[in-house]
């Protein structure tokens, strides 16, 4: 049996310890100039077991002690890279040695998509790393011919797009072309239930929807062929309750459309708005179908909703901000309710009590979507539209897109003031020369915000080389392995 005291020491290390000179025995440790990629070989398979030429295999996710993300350049030091299988169905994946090289934490999988519109999407084959081949079978599927009806005309036009079950990321024009039957083919999805909705663009609304449809995907079943009807947009309206003063500053609306919830698979409709400086806001919806939102502004933040009936008590967990839920969106304007933010003051000093200017603090709240993941609350603010022209969801600075919040920078006394949920939450801070010191495998600080009261916050922080979480992960093992 381990022995259980060095565990304890080995805790209370890492709780307690601040060091507070740099260690320069870690001048040679890795950096996103040096960064090691190492590779393996995949080879990707149909479900009849024949290799796969030409499918697009990309690296898109990596997971590692720090838990599961996209994979960034940044912390890498690489993007990724896109690579298509030979005529023996191979590939070559190079994926970068350390998550997070600075810190160097390595990478324990990566998580690959992989499309080829003869098959089924893959959307998260997760891989574990290191290894040098590994073989992915593609399931087994259908796929689906769609005629496309509005006000009682066949339609095709370059406008139309759609999305559907396992993600498969259809912008381009390649990949949903009308025949010349006039009728539009959806790549095989797999066996099981599957979900499909069709839009049309007007610039950049959506002008139409259809209903989300339904299917039971059999794959013993060569083509399903289907007429669907596009209806007129929605619009959706409503306003911020009474308790937030007016003039709103910095609102925003994020929305998701709502389903059943028997499957994290269905699809959803996602978009975002601001908030008029009077409180009111609008937004473009499918005609029918259920909202759920949050919403923020200076000082508040959208009251957490109750779970509707639709959605499985297991899905309601988690200690998750929610979203209310609004089952006929359209039929009257909405009243969100909203809840104070509370002013949280953080003392920002080395270890020897000098106040440290530049350095930034950041909490991220989260808002757990009823059946769709969860996400930093209002942020990044990403819609429908853009996913589907561009197929990213990454958010590009311009006009009209709001930073990311919860954030701030220390003065030259060393102080940041914050407005954060009442709660429990997560703290991170520190700039290029600062960093908090590592506790139980994380560089998070954990505070609780009470409402009515003044929070205050000290942060020491440590000199950057000192440690780095990669150390964490091997004391760990001594001690479990």
């Amino acid at each position: 049996m381990k022995n259980p005291f060095l565990l304890g020491a080995l805790i209370s290390i890492f709780a307690a310890v601040e060091p507070l000179v740099a260690d320069d025995t870690k001048k040679d440790k890795p950096t996103a100039a040096n960064q090691e990629l190492l590779t393996f070989e995949v080879t990707i398979k149909a479900a009849d077991g024949n290799v796969v030429e030409g499918a697009n295999v990309k690296p898109w996710a990596i997971r590692s002690s720090l838990g599961h993300g996209l994979w960034a350049k940044k912390g890498t030091g690489h993007e990724p890279e896109t690579v298509t299988t030979d005529a023996e169905g191979k590939a070559t994946i190079k994926y970068p040695k350390y998550r997070n090289v600075e810190e160097q934490v390595k990478s324990t999988n990566i998580t690959l998509s992989i499309n080829h519109l003869d098959h089924p999407y893959v959307s998260h084959e997760d891989v574990a790393v290191p290894c040098e081949t590994y073989e992915a079978k593609l399931p087994s599927g259908t796929a689906i011919e769609v005629e496309l009806i509005q006000e009682g005309t066949r339609i095709t036009n370059e406008n139309i797009r759609v999305i559907c079950t396992g993600g498969r990321p259809l912008t381009k024009e390649s990949d949903l072309r009308p025949s010349e039957d006039k009728t539009y083919r959806i790549p095989p999805l797999a066996d099981g239930p599957a979900q499909i909705m069709f839009l049309q663009l007007d610039g950049n609304q959506v002008s139409h929807f259809s209903q989300t449809l339904n299917f039971e995907i059999d794959s013993s079943v060569d083509v399903i062929k289907k007429k669907v009807e596009l209806e007129p947009a929605v619009q959706v309206k409503g306003q911020l309750s009474e308790n937030v003063p007016r003039p709103i500053r910095n609102g925003r609306i994020k929305v998701n459309s709502i389903s059943p919830g028997k499957s994290w698979d269905e699809i959803q409709w996602f978009d975002w708005t601001e908030i008029n400086s009077d409180g009111s806001f609008a937004i473009n919806w499918p005609a029918n179908t259920p909202i759920q939102l949050i919403a923020l502004c200076d000082g508040f933040i959208a009251t957490s909703g109750k779970k509707p009936e639709m959605v499985p008590q297991s899905r309601a967990g988690g200690g998750y901000h929610r979203p209310q839920v609004f089952m006929t969106p359209a039929l009257k304007s909405l009243t969100v309710d909203m809840t104070p933010l509370v002013a949280c003051s953080f003392e920002v000093e080395n270890g020897f009590g000098k106040k440290l200017e530049g350095v930034e603090a950041t909490a991220c709240p989260n808002v757990g979507w009823w059946n769709s993941g969860s996400q930093i609350y209002g942020w990044p603010l990403v819609g429908g539209i853009q996913f589907l022209t561009t197929g990213k969801y990454e958010r590009k600075d311009g006009e009209g897109i709001f930073a990311q919040p919860f954030k701030g920078v220390s003065d030259k006394y060393g102080q940041i003031t914050l407005e954060l949920p009442a709660g429990k939450e997560m703290i991170w801070a520190g700039n290029d020369h600062f960093q908090l010191p590592v506790n139980l495998g994380n560089r998070f600080r954990r505070i609780t915000v009470n409402e009515g009261e003044l929070n205050e916050v000290k942060l020491v922080m440590q000199p950057k080389g000192l440690d780095v979480l990669g150390d964490w992960e091997d004391l760990c093992g001594l001690v479990f392995g």
